[in-house]
């Protein structure tokens, strides 16, 4: 079974002098039943993967967390530049 989870953020405004929080939504979190996540954000045509983060014990490879299959389109995994940063790519490598 797939799950689905909002994805919000607050955006305060006042009424009648109170200060008061709305939320809106910026995207979709959806669960697998493999237990691998994926993030959709509504300003992007991007799909991001999550993975639990792991307490890194050294620079090496080790504790790189590997890839579970998921139902996503490949296409949608091409890592791209930030246009604000310069040589930096938009997430880290894994």
């Amino acid at each position: 079974m797939v799950t689905k989870y909002n994805v919000v953020r607050p955006k305060k405004y006042t009424s009648q002098g109170q200060e008061k929080t709305m939320w809106l939504n910026v995207g979709t979190i959806t669960k697998f039943d493999s237990g691998s996540m994926i993030l959709e954000l509504n300003t992007s045509d991007q799909v991001y993967q999550i993975f639990e983060q792991k307490k890194k014990t050294n620079q090496n490879t080790e504790n790189v967390p590997t890839v579970p299959s998921a139902p996503m389109p490949s296409e949608q995994f091409e890592p791209t530049t930030n246009p604000s940063a310069t040589d930096k790519p938009a997430f880290d490598a894994f």
